[in-house]
Order: structure tokens, then C-alpha cells, then sequence
């Protein structure tokens, strides 16, 4: 649905609906501001932009790795 003008909006919302089965939430202010429950990590997603503030890099590849498995990213090595 790239260029529909709801696709962000659905992204957005199915993405949160993934990060929840991990221990996510979405701020209820900021769209796109998502923290974790229990650990400290919180990132931003702005269109297809990532800002992620952490404490140990062990919970960001964690992070990466549910956006991975859920088809959300890609890296190259």
C-alpha cells in the first residue's frame, strides 16, 4: 500500500500490535514512541526512521531481532 495515505497509520498500528506480544507500548501522547515494560529502551519510528535510546546494546540486538523476525527490517552484513 506504498503512497496510500492510511498506509503509515496501518503500519503503525499493526507494528504496535506485534511489539505488545514482546512487552512494548506505544505512548499514548507521541504516535511512534514505543518502550519497553520492563527494560530501559524506547525508541522512535518517524516513516521509515529508527531513534533508539538504550542503556546496554543486549536490549537493542534484542529489539532488532523482533523487528527481524517479524519482517520489519533487514540488515546487511
Amino acid at each position: 500500500m506504498h503512497g496510500h495515505t492510511v498506509s503509515g497509520k496501518l503500519t503503525n498500528e499493526k507494528l504496535a500490535v506485534i511489539l505488545k506480544k514482546y512487552d512494548f507500548m506505544q505512548s499514548d501522547l507521541i504516535a511512534g514512541l514505543f518502550s519497553h515494560k520492563t527494560r530501559p529502551l524506547s525508541f522512535l519510528l518517524v516513516v521509515d526512521d529508527f531513534g533508539i535510546k538504550h542503556v546496554e546494546k543486549e536490549y537493542v540486538e534484542c529489539l532488532i531481532q523482533v523487528l527481524q523476525h517479524n519482517d520489519y527490517i533487514t540488515t546487511q552484513d
